[in-house]
């Protein structure tokens, strides 16, 4: 038998789906399929039949190389990743596809159609493996996959506690109006109207005050049975802490306030109590994983950020948990457009016009972000350079943080990428 691998490549895509992956190879800078595409369930038979069938194409010596690359999306992919790295160690080249990667060449295949199935999705994947594109597999070991296991937790604890955040403050407005007010904002919309008097000015739910008031009886009802010295002395039998001119105020607040009717009050009242309680469980939660985190991190790719003055433990933590794979982005921007940081702009002819940043993106991760470029630039000397420059730019306060962080989600990204610790002689 002739061996021609020196001038045909065998490109094997393979799509992965939750209970059948399917698969087929292509040969040459052609991409001839060399047999039928096949599915197959994704279970042990089911691989078998894959490994039985990519082990006759090495055997066969007519390839080389052979590239294999699937999509690294959801969890579907991990057994399979496994076992083909165990299987075909040194014979073959394995690859993880970006998902936008492969969407792109779909759609070019598909000449800008928006048509999605099993054999197209294959195709496309041996399309972008002839073209070179994909990195080497990382899979996790234990230590990261314990870091894995805690990233997800966190993302899904922290998105539930900024929901219920989110959802006790609007219910509390609804049972309670006037109890909160950017007083602010009021004041500048409406500068000719004496300003309200909230309970509370700033982050309401960081407040003891108003947690001890959600969690005793956010019914605004209760409150008003009670006058300032009255409600001062059941404050102090409860051993909670309230001065004279918070009861006040409290009392105050309640009295006037336009409230819904009582019956209406009391079905708001429950819903709120069991959510707050909830908000509770979630803060504890997020207290653990971050206790959690100190001793996760050091074993995890996240341990080189740490060594960015500036970046503790936790911080580092929560940024590669949104990230998850640096792989999988190619540009630092992709990240910072990924959080919603990226800017408007809208460009025709000769003029460009550009406006504020998109937001659209994770929330979460922009504040991740906000919280690294803060910190770093009070101990980096290159981040605190960056935002000194900012401010000379005629930016202000928020916006220098903003462009710092820019510079050192840069730095994160490449440190995580390449996995070396902060070198101040490398800043630029």
């Amino acid at each position: 038998m002739q061996n021609n691998s020196s001038t045909t490549p065998l490109y094997i895509g393979i799509d992965i789906g939750k209970n059948v992956h399917c698969f087929g190879g292509y040969v040459g800078s052609e991409l001839h399929l060399i047999d039928a595409r096949q599915e197959v369930r994704n279970n042990q038979t089911g691989y078998l039949t894959f490994r039985n069938w990519l082990q006759g194409q090495v055997a066969s010596e007519h390839y080389a190389p052979i590239v294999v690359g699937l999509e690294p999306t959801g969890i579907y992919h991990e057994a399979w990743a496994y076992a083909i790295e165990q299987d075909f160690v040194h014979q073959i080249d394995f690859r993880f596809l970006n998902p936008y990667q492969t969407r792109q060449k779909r759609r070019q295949l598909q000449n800008g159609r928006k048509k999605k199935t099993d054999p197209i999705d294959v195709e496309a994947i041996a399309h972008c493996l002839r073209d070179g594109l994909g990195n080497p597999p990382c899979l996790p070991g234990q230590q990261t996959v314990r870091f894995d296991v805690w990233a997800a937790e966190f993302r899904q604890a922290y998105r539930e506690h900024q929901r219920l955040q989110l959802s006790i403050l609007t219910q509390w407005d609804r049972l309670w109006p006037g109890v909160l007010v950017d007083v602010k904002a009021f004041e500048k919309a409406h500068p000719q109207l004496k300003p309200p008097e909230p309970l509370v000015l700033t982050r309401p739910l960081e407040r003891q005050l108003v947690r001890t008031i959600l969690d005793e009886n956010p019914n605004p009802y209760f409150w008003r049975t009670f006058s300032p010295e009255t409600l001062l002395m059941f404050f102090h039998e409860k051993g909670l802490r309230c001065g004279p001119v918070a009861a006040k105020r409290i009392v105050q607040v309640a009295q006037e306030a336009l409230l819904p009717p009582p019956h209406f009050a009391d079905t708001l009242t429950e819903r709120l109590r069991s959510d707050f309680h909830h908000f509770l469980e979630l803060a504890t939660r997020l207290e653990q994983l971050k206790q959690q985190a100190e001793t996760l991190v050091p074993h995890s790719p996240a341990a080189v950020l740490t060594t960015i003055p500036g970046i503790g433990a936790y911080l580092a933590a929560q940024y590669l948990a949104y990230v998850v794979d640096p792989h999988r982005f190619q540009y630092a921007d992709q990240i910072w457009s990924l959080a919603g940081f990226d800017i408007q702009q809208n460009d025709s002819g000769d003029r460009r016009q550009v406006g504020r940043i998109t937001r659209r993106g994770d929330p979460a991760l922009r504040k991740v972000l906000f919280a690294i470029g803060l910190n770093t630039s009070q101990y980096c000397p290159a981040i605190a350079q960056a935002k000194q420059r900012a401010l000379k730019h005629g930016k202000k306060h928020i916006g220098a943080i903003i462009h710092a962080a820019h510079k050192a989600n840069r730095m994160c990204f490449y440190l995580l990428t390449h996995q070396v610790p902060y070198d101040p002689k490398l800043t630029r």
